[in-house]
């Protein structure tokens, strides 16, 4: 694979993504309460297999298709990654719901972003 279209695709995920792009595991420090730090683990799992799921569907275009598909924006006005109702509408579900469990269980077991 050519680095422009390796840069391409890794721009493509990151746009998708958005913030996730970003995210790293946690620093866990002591709190009162229940701590759960695997969640954080499980997550980052997550959030691998998504990237890598991303990426094995990406790298089947040529240049010409990555550009055409995935760098214009839809009838929705949504990047295709990005659309809950398009025909890529998979990887983006699991997108939502892993982006769910980190605002929901993360934050909720003294696990800080830090």
């Amino acid at each position: 694979m050519t680095d422009e279209k390796e840069t391409l695709i890794a721009r493509i995920i990151s746009e998708a993504l958005g913030n996730l792009e970003e995210w790293e595991i946690p620093i866990v420090k002591p709190s009162l309460g229940p701590s759960f730090p695997e969640l954080a683990d499980e997550y980052h799992e997550q959030l691998c297999a998504l990237k890598k799921e991303l990426h094995d569907l990406l790298e089947q275009y040529t240049i010409e298709g990555l550009t055409q598909t995935f760098c214009r924006k839809n009838h929705n006005g949504r990047f295709s990654l990005s659309d809950r109702h398009g025909v890529f509408m998979i990887s983006p579900a699991r997108y939502q719901i892993s982006k769910r469990n980190s605002q929901r269980g993360l934050s909720q077991v003294g696990i800080s972003q830090s």
